[in-house]
Order: structure tokens, then sequence, then C-alpha cells
């Protein structure tokens, strides 16, 4: 009998990735949805279960897993902090997560999302869509080889962003608790304070450690970046003060915050 996994917040465009890529012949559920309570019952008669970031896996949902006879719970993120890996093991749970997700994809992401901001694309693209094709003072900006991109977390998705960001000619520092040579031929490592002060985007690639760094980039760490720097977080929202961020973009303290992730929905 082929082991069962139900596997949630499944796109249509991944459907034939699931089948193709199923070389052991797996037993698969295929459920559009995210899991929730509301459909936690479409677990019934599988050994596992698949998810994603945005599925919560707390304490409730996991007793309602045990109850339905699941013993294994896989993300497919590398961050795995929306599974309580507490209660996960005092359930029985053996939980697994896919921490060689490509380091581009999100690399890719977050240098896109700081050109959208620093070069105004998205405001462009916005007034164009409404017959104004002004060229707005806020439009014009600094060329990238004449920016400074600080990286905080350097590991290996910071790592594929500097070298995205060497690749234009923009000055790439970085800063983290543990230094390590390959980022050394990639960026230079300064404090935090001097990155913050100096860097005309600030990147975050820092992990989420609960009721540890919770919201640590706050109103302090915006205060002291450069005026009208561009702030990008693709890595949690948990670690990062949203309201001061926004309350900074208003008033232009900060040129703007691209970020893909929102935590009332991890």
């Amino acid at each position: 009998m082929a082991f069962e996994i139900a596997v949630f917040g499944v796109r249509d465009n991944e459907v034939p990735y699931f089948h193709d890529l199923n070389k052991y012949n797996y037993d698969l559920t295929l459920v559009p949805e995210n899991l929730s309570l509301a459909n936690v019952d479409k677990v019934e008669g599988h050994e596992a279960v698949l998810a994603r970031a945005n599925c919560a896996l707390q304490v409730d949902m996991l007793q309602k897993l045990s109850e339905h006879g699941i013993k294994y719970v896989f993300t497919r993120t590398v961050g795995h902090n929306h599974i309580d890996l507490l209660f996960a093991k005092e359930y029985g749970i053996t939980v697994a997560y896919e921490p060689s997700y490509s380091p581009y994809a999100v690399a890719e992401l977050a240098f896109t999302l700081a050109l959208m901001q620093q070069r105004q694309t998205t405001l462009a693209v916005a007034n164009a869509a409404k017959g104004q094709f002004q060229v707005l003072p806020q439009m014009f900006a600094t060329e990238l080889h004449d920016l400074t991109v600080g990286i905080i977390g350097t590991g290996r998705i910071g790592q594929a962003e500097a070298e995205l960001w060497r690749g234009v000619g923009a000055t790439v520092l970085g800063y983290d608790v543990y230094q390590n040579d390959k980022a050394k031929e990639l960026l230079t490592y300064v404090s935090e304070d001097e990155l913050l002060a100096k860097s005309d985007i600030v990147s975050l690639h820092v992990p989420h450690f609960p009721g540890k760094n919770d919201a640590y980039f706050d109103a302090s760490y915006v205060a002291n970046m450069k005026g009208g720097a561009v702030l990008v977080n693709t890595a949690r929202a948990e670690i990062t003060d949203q309201d001061a961020i926004l309350a900074a973009v208003e008033v232009g303290k900060l040129r703007g915050f691209a970020t893909d992730v929102n935590a009332d929905t991890q």
C-alpha cells in the first residue's frame, strides 16, 4: 500500500510537478485550499500532511491531526515557525522541512522588490493605467551603480542577493552575528549601525526565533536608517514592527517598504 499524503495549498500550475516528480509513487491527495480547522477532515485516511507556510500548525491543529492518525507533518518551506514543534513532539508527530529551498528564488524576489521601490515603478505603472504620464519628482532615483545596499543576514539567501547587487555595480554591505568567508567575497561586513546609516536599500534575511527576536526591527532601527532608504523584508513578518515601518514611510523617512510576508497570514 502506498504512503498517503494530503497536500494542501496546491496551486493549479503546481499540479503537473507533483505528478511528474512523484518518483516514489506516493498516494497524493492535492487540495487547493490551505489546511485549516474547516477542512482538516480531508486528512482522514492519510499518514502525512504536506503544508505551506500560511498553514498554521499550532496546538489545536496538531491535536486534530493526531486524532486523525497523522504521523508526519511536512512543510515545503525553509522556515518552520508556523509549526509548534514542541506540541508536534508531544503528539508523536514527526516534522520535516526543506532547508535547501532555492536561495535564488527568494533573493531574486528581494532584488526585484527593492528595484520597484527604488525606481518607483509601481507608482509609475499605476499612474499610467489612469492615463497620467507625468514624471513626478519622487520618481527620480539613484542609478544602481551608485547605490549602497545593506544585507542583514548573510546566509545562502543573503549571499545570493549580494551577487545580484554586485552584478549591477552596487556597493554591498553586510551584517551577521556569524560572518562567513563566502559572503566576504561578495560584500563588506560592517556594524549594524553603520549598515543602517549608509545603505540606500536594506534587505532582511533573518530567521524568526519566537520569543527571542520578535519585532526586533522596530522604530529605533528605522530611526537609524538613512533618510529616503528602502526596506525589504522577504524573511518573516514577525521580525519587524510593521506599524513603525509604515509610519516611517508615511512621513517620508523611508522611500518605501516592500515585503511578501504578513504576520496575520503565516
